[in-house]
């Protein structure tokens, strides 16, 4: 009981909302939604879009987040978002959405996943999503190893969240408001197909499917509201995403 009015001070929440409804750069925000992490004894946050049903690969999801990387590709690698019924959730269910490892039916893929979070301490973790965000509507994630969220801890975090959305909804670079931001590997992968190497070439270069590269191109084309790859490629080149 210590630790959760520890974690509800009040002079420390404001001191969080404001840190968050002031942040001036993307990095401010970062650092003010790792505190809010950390105040609220979890090990880990995510701000992502929220997937839709033609999304395949999380991480051309993600603005941010304090996961390991491996991590996020492994749950890539075993195409598990698009398979996800708790995933799917997010879109209809209301904010917050609590979950607990032990309590899932998970399948083996799953399963196999939710083995993976524990050596990281990640037992639990809870969803806030704030629907009404643009272009995309987005939700910010924690994970952690606690006791579940009080009712009063739920309320404080999920105005947190939404805040936070906000915020980052305000910080966009003026072009994402119009396309959605590219993540570090579809650039990747752009770049390889703008050199003229095929999905095949590409995936042997960077040790991925054939399967995974075709995901990251169709992400990206409907992204940036393209046809094909040429047009992607075209683009890319004139906003200057690629060289």
């Amino acid at each position: 009981m210590a630790e959760i009015a520890m974690m509800m001070d009040e002079s420390r929440i404001l001191e969080l909302r404001a840190r968050v409804a002031r942040s001036d750069t993307t990095t401010e925000l970062i650092v003010a939604l790792g505190e809010i992490t950390s105040t609220f004894g979890f090990n880990h946050f995510t701000l992502t879009d929220i997937p839709q049903s033609g999304d395949a690969l999380l991480q051309s999801l993600i603005h941010f987040t304090s996961l390991p990387y491996p991590l996020i590709a492994a749950y890539d690698q075993a195409e598990i978002l698009q398979n996800s019924a708790f995933v799917r959730s997010w879109r209809a269910a209301t904010s917050p959405i609590e979950w607990d490892i032990d309590q899932f039916e998970l399948d083996d893929t799953e399963a196999a996943f939710g083995q993976r979070l524990k050596t990281i301490h990640v037992r639990m973790g809870v969803v806030f999503t704030a629907p009404d965000c643009q272009p995309e509507p987005l939700a910010f994630l924690l994970f952690g190893d606690r006791e579940p969220l009080d009712d009063a801890e739920k309320a404080e975090l999920d105005r947190l969240a939404v805040t936070a959305c906000r915020r980052f909804e305000q910080l966009r670079p003026v072009s994402a408001h119009h396309l959605k931001s590219l993540s570090s590997r579809e650039l990747e992968v752009i770049k390889w197909t703008a050199e003229g190497k095929t999905s095949h070439e590409i995936g042997r270069i960077l040790n991925l499917s054939d399967h995974t590269i075709n995901a990251y191109l169709a992400n990206a084309i409907r992204k940036m509201e393209c046809v094909n790859r040429a047009q992607l490629v075209a683009k890319a080149i004139r906003l200057k995403l690629i060289e």
